[in-house]
């Protein structure tokens, strides 16, 4: 093994490292204002755009979907499900650990 060093570039303030096909993937990432700590998670999650797939539920957390997010209101941060039905949280859709830690979650949600 060769031990390598990497310019993180700039405008770049976050490192994340995933897995791929028994492959170790680090990526650098410009700050986001996006990105926000999950207490429900435990990690840092981002903010989902219209049009990108989402998990989103409801302050009783009693259920929670997978869907992408069709509309956003701001003036109450709520986003809008492809059933037309709106949800007060929502995360980027990342994994099924992460759909799995929402609903299984035992602390309050955050605001």
């Amino acid at each position: 093994m060769r031990l390598e060093e990497f310019i993180i570039p700039p405008e770049c303030t976050r490192i994340s490292i995933k897995t791929e096909d028994k492959k170790i993937i680090i990526l650098f990432e410009p700050e986001s204002p996006n990105i926000f700590f999950c207490d429900e998670t435990g990690r840092t999650e981002e903010e989902p755009c219209i049009g990108q797939l989402a998990i989103m539920w409801g302050k009783d957390r009693r259920e929670a979907i997978i869907s992408r997010v069709i509309d956003t209101d701001y003036t109450d941060f709520t986003y809008q499900a492809k059933n037309n039905e709106w949800y007060d949280h929502a995360v980027r859709f990342r994994d099924e650990e992460q759909y799995s830690k929402i609903i299984q979650c035992d602390t309050p949600c955050h605001p």
